[in-house]
């Protein structure tokens, strides 16, 4: 009798031991994040309106990346009047050639700057026309 019970006490308590043994489940997670290559630019067109031999026409630009930082390359084709275009990007009135600039620019913050066409004197009436490329890369 005395050997029953001990067992049945063994057996108890393997028992109760064996209720609190467990196991390691695991999980695996993934994601892939893309990256964000939208660009607004505004205005588009830009107008510079009618102009004559000698003068020049300001223009505000306000270009507003995605949710990734961006690096943008400028290319100017069509007129050789408007492949000139420059541009002020620090609002400071130096200007220089916007045709072929490369910039950097920081994930959902606009930027706003000036562009200047300048029509040189002696320039023919005529209607001028470009198409200005914006290539976008996500900024290394």
């Amino acid at each position: 009798m005395k050997k029953i019970l001990m067992l049945l006490v063994v057996v108890s308590l393997l028992v109760g031991v064996v209720g609190f043994v467990g196991a390691n489940v695991t999980q695996t997670a993934s994601v892939e994040v893309i990256s964000d290559l939208s660009l607004i630019v505004n205005p588009n067109p830009i107008d510079y309106g009618t102009l004559k031999p000698g003068s020049k026409s300001i223009k505000n630009v306000t270009l507003t990346p995605g949710t990734s930082h961006l690096h943008i390359a400028v290319a100017i084709t069509g007129s050789s009047l408007l492949d000139d275009i420059q541009w002020d990007r620090n609002n400071d009135t130096v200007y220089e050639a916007y045709n072929a600039a490369s910039f950097n620019m920081t994930a959902e913050t606009a930027e706003t700057f000036n562009t200047k066409i300048n029509v040189p004197v002696g320039e023919s009436a005529a209607s001028h026309s470009a198409t200005i490329t914006y290539t976008v890369l996500e900024k290394p």
